[in-house]
């Protein structure tokens, strides 16, 4: 199983980025949803927030494994390396910098990353 890499996303054109904008506004907007939700019913922004990064990785774990043709060959190795990726690129976009690096980090992305992730259109990949 190989995942796309950001750049691969960012190279992407046509009918296929189109798709792929569609499905990053989508995500965008169901995410700002759920923590208005959350902050309605007073749970923790940054709680939710942490969580909602679990949901969406269990959503792509169970995606991967039925586009595959063998799920047994789906290592959590090909999770953390896409993660890396996307990390790096999404803090290189918060530090302003234009071209993103790999990131070799194993750390955790800071608790108020949901409210720096929803502001503008800064971090969006599409």
């Amino acid at each position: 199983m190989v995942f796309p890499t950001v750049e691969d996303c960012l190279k992407s054109r046509g009918t296929k980025r189109g798709v792929l904008h569609g499905f990053d506004q989508l995500l965008r907007e169901a995410l700002g949803r759920t923590r208005l939700k959350a902050r309605h019913l007073d749970l923790d922004d940054n709680e939710i927030g942490m969580d909602c990064v679990f949901v969406m990785m269990t959503v792509a774990a169970d995606l991967a494994l039925a586009a595959s043709d063998n799920p047994a060959d789906i290592e959590a190795g090909h999770f953390s390396r896409a993660a890396e990726d996307a990390l790096a690129w999404a803090k290189a976009r918060l530090a302003g910098r234009a071209n993103p690096r790999q990131s070799r980090a194993r750390g955790v992305v800071a608790p108020s990353f949901m409210r720096r992730a929803r502001r503008g259109g800064k971090n969006r990949l599409m």
